[in-house]
């Protein structure tokens, strides 16, 4: 998250703190704080002299390149870890928010990575005699435990608590990624990264999957539901209704840009602002993305109508900064009309077709396809049709 410079009213990300002038010393301490707290510790305790002034998690230790297995170098990863994120979260929204620490996940065996030496705050690298774990302007460390910036950590922790619910009977959809059930409680949730959405009919049965999470993780709740993944989401019980909105996104978005004040022109400053607003629009205002195509086609060549273009869909959300996406409770129903039919086409082959519809008459997109493999019977070929062609709306229906 970018820090605003009071003085220049500029945003500046971590690696710019550390060469500013006038904050340099507050952001390298707070770097090599955060470096001691994974590694075993820095400095002296003001008090307790047999004491780090920051204690240490033995997350990763610095070790010699030529100490890394020959099979395990193609996979060091390169990161700059700082203070910009010391916890991790799990939250529990849609009608639950929890969130844990940063929890260290143990590692059945070890992962490398790699930090440039001249990155490193000059109080570490005395301490931990780090030039002398130099190679090529490059310091390596031997990671034991999980922790955030290593590009394993995220399926790691997912792997691991993945295992851990499936001892208290939650499993993830197989047509829908992210999505949880329990083998038999009426809840679900879904999983975004750490954010958790949780569906319930009764309290007992979220307090079921809470429990579970807490012999593992600390975790507290926001039992009202009104943030999850970023996005504000707005209840109405009574109406059945609910609005999705990414109230503060836009207004952050455009002070960091500097709209409307900063001349857009550079391809990659182009490239933010189009990545920015794709997260956005597929969120909660999805009638950007058809802007946002035609504009993601010419920003590796930007010109100057690609940047009026871009500043035109600026000044857009400006005017509308709190747009969002209303859903609304459904009787509908997702049904289907399906046929096959059995050694009709050419090469033995047979076809099989599907209308997907709504109860109210909506269409889905149907789909018909012929198949290479030979069944030998028509009731082979309505086994076909069942796989074949309803197997893309399973998640609509079974989830």
């Amino acid at each position: 998250m970018p820090v605003l410079d009071q003085d220049t009213g500029q945003l500046l990300e971590h690696k710019q703190l550390r060469r500013h002038p006038k904050h340099k010393a507050t952001w390298d301490t707070s770097y090599s704080n955060e470096l001691g707290r994974l590694c075993q510790g820095i400095g002296h305790h003001p008090v307790h002299k047999h004491k780090k002034r920051i204690g240490g998690t033995d997350t990763f230790k610095p070790i010699q390149y030529r100490d890394i297995p020959n099979q395990r170098k193609g996979d060091v990863t390169y990161t700059e870890w700082s203070a910009k994120s010391a916890r991790k979260k799990l939250t529990l929204t849609a009608a639950h928010h929890p969130r844990r620490r940063s929890h260290p996940v143990p590692r059945r065996l070890p992962e490398y990575a790699r930090i440039k030496l001249s990155d490193i705050p000059g109080d570490f690298v005395q301490e931990y005699s780090l030039q002398d774990f130099a190679h090529n302007g490059y310091v390596y460390f031997e990671v034991s435990k999980g922790v955030y910036g290593l590009k394993q950590a995220g399926k790691l922790a997912n792997d691991l608590l993945t295992q851990r619910l499936e001892m208290h009977g939650y499993y993830q959809c197989a047509t829908t990624p992210g999505l949880w059930r329990h083998k038999w409680r009426p809840v679900l949730f879904v999983l975004i990264v750490d954010d958790f959405g949780i569906q319930y009919s009764d309290r007992r049965h979220a307090e079921h999957l809470l429990q579970a999470l807490q012999q593992h993780y600390t975790v507290t709740t926001d039992w009202t539901g009104t943030k999850f993944a970023g996005i504000d989401i707005k209840w109405d019980y009574n109406k059945r209704t609910c609005r999705l909105t990414m109230d503060t996104y836009i207004s952050a978005l455009l002070l960091k840009y500097d709209h409307p004040d900063h001349a857009l022109q550079a391809s990659k400053r182009i490239q933010g602002i189009v990545g920015s607003l794709l997260y956005y629009a597929r969120a909660v205002d999805n009638k950007l993305l058809v802007a946002l195509s035609t504009i993601s086609s010419q920003q590796t060549a930007a010109t100057q109508n690609t940047a009026a273009a871009v500043h035109q869909l600026l000044d857009y959300v400006a005017t509308y900064p709190s747009d969002g996406i209303a859903c609304r409770a459904s009787s509908m129903i997702l049904a289907a009309h399906s046929d096959a039919s059995y050694l009709t086409e050419p090469g033995s082959r047979s076809r099989a077709g599907a209308h997907i519809f709504l109860s109210e008459g909506d269409p889905v997109p149907g789909i018909t396809c012929q198949s290479s493999q030979s069944p030998r019977s028509l009731s082979a070929s309505w086994h076909l049709l069942l796989k074949q062609n309803l197997q893309p709306y399973t998640s609509l229906h079974a989830n």
